[in-house]
């Protein structure tokens, strides 16, 4: 219920977002193009423990970054795009299906259309929030060995693959401070929000993988 709450929340809040920044800002200058890149740590939530089928869930931190292009059509108000990427997390799972012994790789993608409207500006920096929504692409890599708990107590290999788009929801924020006109120090922060229960039609989890990522960043802007 919290979940669809949350959506419906973001559903609602970019249209009334837009407008409100266009009925403050109704002159549009010449759009400006800036494009930036940041890197650094991506936490992911922990999924469900799904036990007797799959445990344990598992998330943590790993290396990420956020590429963006902007343009700005107000004083207030830019378009953009980004991706928001990250190296692999690691657990060990098991499963109740026999002795597992597992090693379960993921990451996830996200692609995004965002808004940003500009909150602060004090002296040659400049506070940015933001709304987007996207698609996310999951990617899990499950290998192992499986060992049967009945007779003839046989051992077998896993290697499974699990790969998915799902939608997703970015709220963030950017600080950006100026070196030059056309150059700029750039910080980031991003909740990505992903639209999966990680749960099969049966109800059964599949990755143990929650649904929740937040990356932070810094890195360079450039202004075109």
């Amino acid at each position: 219920m919290h979940r669809n709450m949350t959506w419906r929340s973001l559903r609602y809040a970019m249209p009334t977002l837009i407008a409100w920044v266009c009925l403050v800002e109704p002159g549009a200058a010449e759009a400006q193009i800036a494009v930036g890149i940041t890197a650094g740590p991506s936490t992911h939530q922990a999924g469900d423990n799904d036990l007797p089928n799959l445990g344990q869930g598992f998330g943590g931190t790993t290396v990420g970054g956020v590429a963006f292009i902007d343009a700005a059509f107000s004083k207030r108000l830019s378009f953009g795009g980004e991706v928001s990427l990250d190296a692999a997390i690691n657990g060990r799972q098991r499963t109740s299906a026999g002795t597992g012994n597992l090693q379960s790789s993921h990451h996830d993608t996200i692609f995004s259309g965002v808004v940003k409207v500009k909150a602060a500006q004090p002296f040659r920096a400049e506070i940015d929030a933001l709304v987007g929504l996207g698609v996310a692409w999951r990617h899990t890599i499950r290998s192992g060995t499986l060992r049967s708990d009945s007779a003839p107590f046989t051992t077998t290999s896993v290697n499974q693959t699990l790969s998915n788009a799902v939608l997703a929801a970015t709220l963030g924020v950017d600080g950006v401070i100026d070196i030059s006109p056309r150059t700029a120090l750039v910080f980031t922060g991003r909740l990505h929000l992903l639209r999966d229960d990680d749960r099969d039609p049966s109800g059964v989890v599949r990755r143990g993988v929650g649904s929740a990522i937040f990356r932070l960043g810094g890195g360079g802007l450039i202004r075109f």
